[in-house]
């Protein structure tokens, strides 16, 4: 989080073609992920939840997703790693 907290999130994404679905589940609950495509490795995808939308894009190095965020005019920086 901006203020140095750690926010723990986990994303469920499907993936058809370049297409991604899926859920988004944190401390504020469940929300669909929309918006989602994976290009090469190139991944977007929108979370909205409460009214606000959740913007994340960023790139798929392997096993992990390295992503900007963006809520409002704030953004930061986060890291995903694939549960096996």
């Amino acid at each position: 989080m901006p203020d140095g907290q750690e926010l723990q999130s986990v994303f469920n994404i499907k993936q058809d073609g370049e297409k991604l679905s899926g859920t988004a589940e944190g401390p504020m609950g469940e929300a669909p992920i929309t918006a989602g495509t994976l290009t090469g490795d190139s991944i977007a995808f929108t979370v909205e939840m409460n009214d606000v939308k959740i913007v994340h894009k960023g790139t798929v190095p392997g096993d992990e997703m390295k992503l900007k965020v963006e809520i409002g005019d704030q953004t930061m920086n986060r890291t995903a790693k694939r549960v096996k």
